[in-house]
């Protein structure tokens, strides 16, 4: 029976469960000739590489190896098996390779609907990952079981400045250090913090140190999309918790994010598994005026978080019409008037977190010219519609002034 070998190198027979066999590559002699011949095997062959149970035999592919000792398959047919076995292999390959590329230019070219294209399959498409500084950040996240995601990309069209807005003076230090130092002063020690840096990259991070960790958002597809790029960054099946913040709120100090991390803790031991994230919220009778901008918070009749909707998405909606939340609709007016706001804070679970936020869909956020973004804040939904995924809430008051 042919055993694929091109390198003539010796084979050893090795019983395997049974009825199965194996032709193995003799260590020795393919650590020795492992080089000659490592460009000749396709690619995907090389990956599936096994270790067995005896751990000094290394076993060669075992898609073309593994034989039934107790089956006489003709050599004609055994031939014939390997090679549609191997045509079907680089068919799937490269029709799903095919695929990627397509969708990223229909992507690019305006002609797919943004609304119907999920984060995960954006970021894929993109394949634009490019974390920075991050060796001393993973072995720091794995110590910790922590890392806090800072978001310093936006341009902050409606801040009317030389600089950009995080790193703007304010009290003598710019903006984004009070949200370095505030995830490094906590109780429980320094957590690990990487940026997500785009508008102006170079004057950022020489401003803050090249030495930071971070990711940068080449394409501004908003506060979901800048998020799930830390993802590549954290240490690989990362299973902690993160911390979501933004570099232009000096407001949010240590002393806040240990009555999180408080709460956090404390949510996660009452209910368990089911624990998703927590979020800070806040009231539009304490927090003013400017409270306005920001997302409502959506609860069922049980006071349960089910969605966040943002201020964008509420001025888009047409006058009369409603915005259903499970059995619950809400007109426009209705949005505009609910008193508890998002403040963009979140501390969750690493898995669950990015699972839903890489399923989010983008928004349209403006018409002419078409613009579209993906909404951080559209993982709660997405955990609701699991059904089986619990949104903790804090208390946490504090005067100001």
């Amino acid at each position: 029976m042919p055993i694929f070998n091109p390198g003539n190198i010796p084979l050893v027979h090795c019983n395997w469960f049974g009825r199965k066999s194996l032709f193995i590559y003799q260590p020795s002699e393919c650590h020795k000739k492992w080089k000659s011949y490592k460009s000749f095997y396709p690619r995907c062959y090389r990956n599936i590489c096994f270790y067995t149970r005896q751990r000094h035999i290394v076993c060669g592919p075992k898609l073309l190896c593994m034989l039934d000792q107790n089956t006489n398959i003709p050599t004609s047919k055994y031939n014939m098996m390997l090679f549609w076995g191997s045509l079907a292999l680089f068919g799937i390959y490269g029709f799903i390779a095919l695929s990627r590329r397509k969708k990223l230019q229909r992507l690019q070219s305006g002609q797919s609907d943004w609304t119907k294209v999920k984060l995960q399959t954006f970021v894929q498409a993109q394949r634009v990952c490019n974390p920075s500084n991050v060796d001393n950040f993973r072995k720091l996240v794995v110590q910790r079981g922590m890392a806090c995601i800072v978001l310093a990309a936006g341009e902050g069209s409606r801040f009317k400045a030389s600089v950009p807005k995080v790193i703007y003076p304010f009290n003598g230090k710019p903006l984004a250090l009070y949200a370095l130092e505030a995830a490094r002063k906590v109780i429980d020690g320094a957590i690990p913090t990487i940026f997500v840096v785009g508008y102006e990259k170079e004057l950022v991070l020489r401003t803050l140190g090249k030495q930071l960790a971070h990711v940068t958002q080449e394409t501004r597809m908003g506060t979901g999309h800048a998020v799930y790029l830390v993802k590549s960054a954290l240490p690989r099946d990362f299973s902690g918790d993160v911390i979501i913040t933004y570099a232009d709120n000096p407001g949010v100090d240590s002393s806040l994010l240990d009555r999180l991390i408080e709460c956090h803790k404390r949510h996660k031991q009452q209910i368990g598994k089911k624990y998703a994230a927590l979020i800070l919220t806040g009231r539009m009778s304490y927090a003013g005026v400017g409270a306005n901008a920001y997302g409502r918070i959506i609860r069922d009749s049980e006071d349960n978080v089910v969605d966040i909707v943002e201020k964008k998405q509420i001025d888009r909606m047409e006058d009369g019409s409603l915005k259903h939340f499970g059995c619950k609709a809400l007109s426009k007016q209705q949005l505009y008037q609910i008193e508890e706001f998002n403040s963009g804070i979140v501390i969750a679970r690493s898995k669950p977190y990015f699972d839903a936020l890489g399923n989010i869909y983008a928004s349209q956020t403006r018409q002419d010219p078409p613009k579209y973004e993906y909404y951080a804040t559209d993982f709660v939904s997405q955990l609701r519609s699991k059904g089986n995924l619990e949104i903790g809430r804090c208390q946490y008051r504090r005067r100001i002034g």
